[in-house]
């Protein structure tokens, strides 16, 4: 009578003593193992600070969630899993001709193939849009596809693994068993690929905008042969109220050896000056807010360009993601850095009625302060405010006489306290600005600013000295390089459109 052979990997059956798998598909079966978890739980905590239609979380972090760079967690998870993935996929569909899997299972290893290189081709292309604003919809679609049939995918996988096979998976896929090294080594300039790509180094000189050297303008930048001067156009995406979530920002830039100057433009669909304004009706004041924090409704526009004051590795692969922290208590997130970054940040209704852009920055975590790690520079005198009291239930200033409101923005000059005699004669329907401004003085309003909107579109002019000579404002040098990056925001106070690629200001000596 014929023995009976246990099968592999059951009680009974011979040790594994070989494995047939080659060893650098054996290393790179156990990095996925570590990196595919990783890049799940990352991405899942992306998907949930979403722009609300994309999100199932309406786009609020949960309050359980810790606040981590969980952008830049992701994008590090990527360098691991794309190298890996891609060799992978290439490896499986070598050997794939000549395997004796059952066909489901071929069935299941082909899924994880195709949703692994889907999920990396589309990773890429919302990390780095380009085309049309529509395409961004569908790429974003394509890659939760991706995510889908490689999680089920693997779920299969590892069901059927530990099934009959479960004894042989350690000897089988043992990292040091048949080792050879100089087939690793293949792995380098996959990955050196990969972490050229993923930070969006490609072509080289892609994201450099040139400040060529001019003469001084005078008071008028739209005098400045702006045309004439090289554009770096900066693809933003998941901003909401852009079409897409997308819109590209073009910069141009001069300086003449004291100052800086800068012109921004970019797509919008109209210009937002209402900043959670009052309203007057038959009953008394409503405050027009959606929420205090996260206001996504009745808020201005906003610029933000951001420069870090010194090198960091972390700008190199996430632009100033590497600042973002998402969770920590918070429906967005927040930022902070271990070392200091310039911000300039101008504002359609609080700053540019007055001719400047708020000048702040980012340093440090202290999570007990409402911005954590953002600050403002030192103001002199003059700013802007909330146009409320607390406990109040009505503004704390009205509008008085003409010219009274700039922009969306309530005068400080031109503005007298609430009374009830001033009250009743403004008509029911009337909405009184949420803001009241004026002209700044100080470190904070080094940054000065023109604008315009028409046609869709917001053009805005920036300068600054090279060198203001305060501790919180990067120093510009003739002749050096700078890395910054920038944002943009439709009538909402956090959820701007961003990008992880690192831009580079170059002067010109």
């Amino acid at each position: 009578m014929e023995a009976i052979v246990p099968a592999p990997g059951t009680p009974g059956h011979p040790p594994v003593s070989r494995t047939v798998y080659p060893h650098l598909f054996r290393l790179l079966h156990g990095v996925l193992a570590a990196a595919l978890p990783w890049m799940a739980a990352t991405g899942l905590v992306l998907h949930a600070v979403a722009p609300s239609g994309w999100s199932l979380t309406s786009g609020i972090a949960p309050a359980w969630l810790p606040g981590l760079r969980w952008p830049l967690l992701h994008l590090l998870g990527a360098l691991v899993f794309a190298p890996a993935m891609s060799l992978v996929a290439a490896g499986y569909l070598v050997r794939r001709r000549r395997s004796v899997a059952p066909r489901r299972r071929r069935i299941v290893d082909d899924l994880i193939a195709a949703g692994g290189a889907l999920a990396i081709l589309t990773g890429a292309l919302l990390a780095h849009p380009a085309g049309p604003a529509a395409m961004s919809s569908a790429v974003r679609a394509a890659h939760a596809l991706a995510a889908a049939v490689l999680t089920a995918a693997l779920a299969v996988h590892v069901a059927q693994a530990l099934g009959p096979y479960r004894r042989m998976i350690v000897p089988a896929f043992h990292p040091l068993r048949q080792a050879r090294w100089g087939h690793a080594l293949l792995l380098l300039p996959v990955a050196a690929f990969w972490a050229w790509v993923i930070p969006g180094w490609f072509p080289a000189g892609a994201a450099e905008l040139r400040a060529r050297r001019t003469a001084a303008p005078g008071d008028d930048l739209e005098r400045l042969p702006w045309d004439g001067a090289k554009p770096l156009r900066v693809a933003l995406f998941n901003g909401l109220g852009f079409h897409g979530g997308r819109t590209d920002v073009e910069l141009r830039a001069f300086h003449d050896g004291d100052e800086i100057f800068i012109r921004a433009v970019w797509d919008d669909p109209q210009a937002d000056h209402r900043m959670t304004p009052w309203i007057r009706t038959e009953r008394g004041w409503i405050r027009l807010e959606t929420a205090p924090e996260d206001e996504r409704v009745y808020y201005e526009d906003k610029l933000a360009l951001v420069f870090p004051g010194g090198a960091d590795p972390a700008w190199r692969l996430a632009g100033c993601a590497a600042c973002c922290h998402v969770g920590g208590g918070r429906r967005y997130g927040f930022k902070g850095s271990p070392r200091l970054v310039d911000e300039w940040f101008w504002k359609a209704t609080r700053t540019d009625p007055f001719g400047y852009a708020d000048d702040k920055y980012w340093l440090g975590f202290d999570r007990s302060l409402k911005h954590v790690g953002r600050g403002s520079d030192p103001t002199a005198s003059g700013g802007y405010a909330s146009n409320a009291e607390k406990g109040k239930d009505h503004p704390l200033l009205l509008p008085a006489g003409e010219g009274a409101v700039a922009k969306g923005a309530l005068r400080k000059d031109r503005a007298a306290p609430y009374t009830a005699e001033r009250a009743a004669s403004i008509p029911a329907g009337t909405e009184i600005p949420g803001i009241v401004a004026g002209p700044c003085a100080g470190d904070r309003a080094d940054v000065r600013c023109a604008s315009r909107y028409a046609d869709g579109r917001w053009t805005v002019w920036l300068r600054r000295k090279l060198d203001t000579g305060s501790p919180v404002d990067v120093r510009f040098v003739p002749g050096g390089r700078h890395a910054f990056a920038c944002a943009a925001f439709d009538h909402c106070s956090r959820r701007h459109a961003y990008t992880y690629a690192m831009c580079v200001l170059t002067l010109d000596k």
